[in-house]
């Protein structure tokens, strides 16, 4: 009869109990041979697919298994076809993908002469630090890493965790060469940093839609610098608009002489790009000649958080552009050292900061001691030739016209003139298709004040060019109706008179078409005094022929 006989094993701190059904004696005799412990190790328990892990060393070898750093290979893509396939489930169906684990690279620095094509989602590849683990580039063309999903994740949580992480991307001068390309997944993780692709065409991180979109990315901070673009977003497909959105980018560019700092292109004005409903906070560094920013190709960039572009040095340089069919809109702190430019929207298409928005009804309360203040600043800086004017701010309601809802909008802008101490303007300007009389009112028992400086300010209306018959009306609203004053092509008219010999001419700059209506002022010499009106002059003349006194003269142009 055979007998039961229980034996323990202890494998890799698993234990395993084993019901052994043959003799006393062969279970004695193979335990002190070796042969069952042998045997138990390979039911110790694996780890998930998902979890696996191989490892790269440059001490490492191809003909190892890469199951530790004892046993780590040496080339990245050894370790990822070393990793099997994993089933995931999404939206009700299960995808399959084609190496899922980690491959772990140690110190050191790799030479990558052929570009590492990666297509799992499931896949996370991390360095031992961005100082101590160096990919550097040996392209002759393409990118260093180029990764996709194959087939396609749906962006669902549980086809998303893979990603690159603590290594450092080195490029060369080489032409048409790029760091990382990322193009049709989703989810898609990066903390790396990437630099010195310079050649022409040379792309630190190129995100692309070839044929699907590229969503809920989660970039907690990538570091990209002295690139000939740095960032590259871009649409490859011509016959739709390619999304990028609906997750986080933390970035910190740095653009030196002639680069960019980040790029956003359509396919086509009818292929276009949109990056949006996303959280950022970009921060940008320029050298000399450097440049923010561009947008083409109805390439639209609405996000949330920080776009922050400074000047680290030199001059020339050239903030966010975009093209007439491209904009950029931030909600929150946008800040660019310009110029800024663009030839699409009203002003500009380049919204600098947007707080708050709403539908229908939106209310602002800024709290600041004795004042509250909401700045729009020209980042640039005047010269002796060149001075700059404000931003505009744009309030715009809605008439109708043309049996349709019609935008009207009332634009503020300090308007400088050229030159060194050049006069300044606020100009208040409506822009609408609408008809209309258009008239900037005062409420009830508000009134307009003017404080001169060292004999300036001036009540001043402007004509274009023309012929006039009437000069603008000041209007004295009273319970009665309206008396107007109107002169032509004079208004009112004043002048403080030194009088000579008993005498004094006040002569209008312009004629009146009509005599003016004119007044004179109380003199403290008990003289008598009349004044002498035509159309081109008012004289005031004393009862004294010695008189010296000073007379102040006023002329309102005939009533209507």
């Amino acid at each position: 009869m055979k007998r039961l006989k229980l034996q323990f094993s202890v494998v890799r701190t698993c234990y395993v109990f084993v019901f052994w059904l043959g003799s006393p004696q062969t279970l004695q005799a193979q335990t002190a041979q070796g042969q069952l412990t042998s045997s138990l190790a390979k039911v110790a328990m694996a780890p998930a697919i998902v979890d696996a892990v191989q490892y790269v060393s440059q001490e490492g070898s191809d003909s190892s298994n890469g199951l530790s750093w004892g046993t780590a290979v040496a080339d990245i893509i050894t370790a990822y076809n070393h990793l099997l396939s994993c089933t995931i489930p999404a939206l009700n169906v299960h995808q399959t993908f084609r190496h899922c684990g980690v491959i772990s690279i140690g110190a050191g620095t790799y030479t990558i002469s052929s570009t590492i094509d990666f297509t799992s989602p499931m896949l996370t590849v991390r360095g031992a630090g961005r100082g101590v683990t160096i990919l550097q580039s040996a392209l002759s063309t393409g990118c260093v890493i180029d990764w996709t999903s194959d087939p396609f994740n749906s962006g669902q949580a549980s086809t998303k965790g893979g990603g690159l992480f603590d290594l450092t991307i080195l490029g060369t001068s080489t032409p048409s060469t790029c760091g990382v390309k990322t193009h049709d997944i989703t989810g898609w993780e990066s903390n790396v940093a990437i630099q010195g692709f310079v050649g022409p065409g040379g792309i630190g991180w190129w995100n692309e839609a070839i044929e699907l979109f590229n969503e809920r990315f989660s970039i907690p901070g990538m570091e990209i610098a002295n690139n000939t673009t740095d960032v590259l977003f871009q649409n490859a497909n011509p016959s739709s608009l390619a999304t990028f959105g609906y997750g986080n980018l933390t970035l910190w560019l740095n653009a030196d002489a002639g680069q960019t700092a980040m790029a956003l292109e359509g396919y086509s004005p009818s292929a276009g790009l949109l990056l949006d409903n996303e959280v950022v906070s970009i921060h940008i560094n320029l050298g000399s000649t450097g440049t923010c920013g561009t947008l083409t190709n109805a390439a639209i960039m609405q996000v949330q958080g920080v776009v922050h572009c400074e000047q680290s040095g030199g001059s020339g340089q050239t903030g966010f552009t975009t093209d007439s069919t491209s904009y950029l809109q931030v909600s929150g702190d946008y800040f660019s050292l310009g110029p800024d430019s663009t030839t699409h929207g009203n002003p500009t298409n380049i919204t600098t900061t947007q707080l708050l928005s709403g539908a229908s009804y939106t209310s602002w309360e800024l709290y600041g001691g004795s004042r509250a203040i909401i700045g729009a600043q020209n980042p640039g800086t005047a010269t002796g030739s060149t001075n700059l004017d404000s931003p505009s701010l744009d309030l715009t309601g809605k008439c109708f016209h043309a049996s349709a809802s019609q935008p009207r909008a009332w634009l503020f802008q300090d308007v400088e003139s050229s030159g060194t101490d050049a006069n300044s303007a606020l100009v208040i300007n409506p822009s609408s298709v609408c008809g209309g009389n258009v008239n900037v009112e005062l409420g009830p028992g508000v009134g307009l004040r003017f404080q001169p400086s060292s004999g300036r300010g001036n009540l001043s209306f402007g004509l274009a060019a023309g012929s006039y018959t009437l000069f603008p009306k000041i209007n004295f609203p009273a319970l009665s109706g309206t008396a107007a004053l109107s002169g032509s092509p004079n208004g009112i008219s004043a002048k403080t008179l030194k009088l000579s010999a008993g005498t004094a001419t006040f002569t209008f700059g312009t004629p009146y078409s009509s005599a003016p209506v004119c007044s004179i002022g109380p003199s403290t010499v008990g003289n008598t005094y009349k004044v002498v009106v035509t159309t081109s002059s008012a004289a005031v003349i004393s009862s004294s022929g010695t008189d010296t006194s000073t007379i102040g003269v006023i002329c309102l142009p005939p009533v209507n």
